[in-house]
């Protein structure tokens, strides 16, 4: 099994939002990590909340479009030419460079995996991968998720980054079709269990 890791999954209060002089509608489609086109080069973001350069920043109100510190994409192109992945977005008073990630290769193979009905629970669906050669850095398709391998995060890592947390939470793996069944013969032991809310039933 191999264990990949999402690239600014979690907010960091603190971190600058910005807001482009464009209504949202407009850039929504273009602010997409895979996306193929360029905003134009007129757009230029206005700061609108908080005040921190992390190395990850967020549109404003709307924290799942984030965008990049130039030093963290100089780590990402040790793996990837990242020359047509991203480009650099005018920030009204802001000298520090950011970047938005687009045209990502694009990872769309995913084994059915357990859901449970439970809206409150803590057990989700993860991303399960069957593709070969995958990527170092890959968008899952129909998500904004940027997944990047083990020797990527660990670069991320010892680059000493301002608030890049990457951990397995977001449950993205690749699995063989021997550990996939294995997985699968898990969940059917224990679904009862998740569905009723207690795990502590299955040790007895």
């Amino acid at each position: 099994m191999e264990t990949y890791y999402n690239l600014g999954g979690r907010y960091s209060p603190g971190a600058l939002e910005i807001k482009p002089n464009r209504p949202f509608a407009e850039m929504d489609d273009l602010l997409c990590c895979f996306g193929k086109e360029r905003i134009a080069d007129d757009v230029v973001f206005e700061i609108k909340h908080n005040s921190k350069a992390m190395d990850i920043i967020y549109y404003y109100e709307c924290i799942s479009i984030t965008f990049y510190s130039e030093k963290l994409i100089k780590i990402l192109s040790e793996f990837m030419d990242m020359s047509d992945k991203c480009y650099q977005i005018n920030i009204k008073g802001l000298g520090s460079k950011y970047y938005f990630i687009y045209n990502l290769p694009i990872v769309s193979q995913f084994w059915e995996a357990h859901k449970t009905d439970h809206m409150f629970s803590s057990y989700y669906e993860p991303f399960i991968l069957y593709q070969d050669n995958v990527p170092p850095i890959f968008n899952i398709q129909g998500t904004h998720i940027i997944a990047v391998n083990r020797d990527v995060k660990n670069a991320l890592e010892e680059g000493k980054l301002t608030n890049v947390k990457l951990s397995e939470y977001e449950g993205i793996f690749r699995f063989s079709l021997e550990e996939y069944e294995a997985y699968q013969k898990y969940w059917k032991e224990i679904g009862q269990y998740i569905d009723r809310g207690d795990l502590s039933q299955q040790h007895q």
